[in-house]
């Protein structure tokens, strides 16, 4: 992806976050909203259609919540239609709100497998057959991370911690060496 990046002249780079600790970072029209917000911030001009959706917005605010789902679906398919190369990275697909786990699948592939959008995509998320359709819209990349290789690296990342911590690295060894496997054990890959 650097090198994509590297080579594009102005590159709009968008990233979303699904945070299971955040229930307000769980939602799909959260996911939206900040792609929209990241793209229209690098812009040096307000586009119409922001403008447009914001004064029918303001016009009608009786409006469904699908039908605002909808409206800032279509200003963000716009908005990357415009957009020269976009680059799209949406992290922990899982960790959507598991009712909206099936909108954010059918979001996706209708928004970012378009034919007239020339973008880059990454997607990352735990093995999951819902996701599998994300995976493979034209021009994604699946890469699969061993549980065994992501636990190792829990377990150098738990270790360094404890060790550099001023607080938790006055714990005895057999101490930390519990914590590690304990959690590390718990983790399953994540």
């Amino acid at each position: 992806m650097r090198e994509n990046v590297d080579g594009a002249q102005n590159p709009l780079v968008m990233y979303y976050f699904f945070d299971f600790n955040d229930s307000a970072k769980q939602k799909v029209e959260g996911m939206i909203r900040s792609l929209i917000y990241q793209l229209v911030s690098k812009l040096e001009k307000i586009p119409d259609v922001v403008t447009w959706e914001y004064k029918r917005r303001n016009d009608a605010l009786r409006s469904t919540a699908g039908s605002k789902l909808a409206g800032w679906i279509g200003m963000l398919q716009e908005l990357l239609e415009k957009a020269d190369r976009p680059f799209v990275v949406i992290d922990a697909l899982d960790e959507c709100d598991e009712i909206e786990q099936p909108l954010l699948v059918s979001t996706l592939q209708n928004l970012l497998g378009g034919r007239r959008i020339t973008k880059k995509k990454i997607f990352t998320c735990r093995p999951a057959q819902l996701f599998a359709g994300v995976i493979a819209v034209p021009g994604s990349l699946h890469v699969s991370m061993e549980a065994q290789v992501v636990d190792e690296d829990i377990k150098r990342y738990l270790s360094s911690r404890l060790e550099s911590d001023p607080t938790l690295s006055s714990f005895p060894r057999a101490t930390k060496d519990l914590i590690v496997e304990r959690i590390s054990a718990k983790s399953d890959g994540m």
